[in-house]
């Protein structure tokens, strides 16, 4: 199992609609990608084989609850990082089950989003 660490909580998908103009929203494609890079390298996961199938469990540490539609948009660039960075073949079904959790808190929470990623062919 790999499992990332990115110090930032994904955003809702109102927010990344509300980027505008199509270079504000590849700006935040790549930062994600780079997020995801950054959290590769902290975990020490160097030269894996793609699983051909994964079980990706995605948890948002955020301050408050999202819809679901909300929360799933909001992580569309953090998994197309996920595909960047050679951690899944693709983000097709066929290839990747998916599930998506959030971990509201108050004020006071860490604001962050954990990734687990488990072969599911073995």
């Amino acid at each position: 199992m790999i499992i990332l660490q990115i110090p930032e909580c994904t955003p809702s998908l109102n927010q990344t609609m509300r980027l505008g103009h199509w270079s504000k929203a590849a700006r935040h494609r790549k930062r994600w990608s780079m997020l995801v890079l950054v959290a590769k390298s902290e975990a020490r996961v160097f030269d894996l084989p793609k699983f051909p199938r994964a079980k990706v469990t995605i948890e948002r540490h955020g301050g408050r609850t999202l819809d679901r539609d909300n929360l799933a948009g909001g992580m569309k660039a953090l998994i197309d990082g996920l595909k960047d960075n050679g951690l899944i073949v693709d983000d097709s079904p066929a290839h990747i089950d998916l599930h998506l959790f959030q971990m509201p808190g108050g004020r006071g929470v860490q604001r962050k989003t954990v990734v687990r990623i488990e072969d599911t062919e073995s």
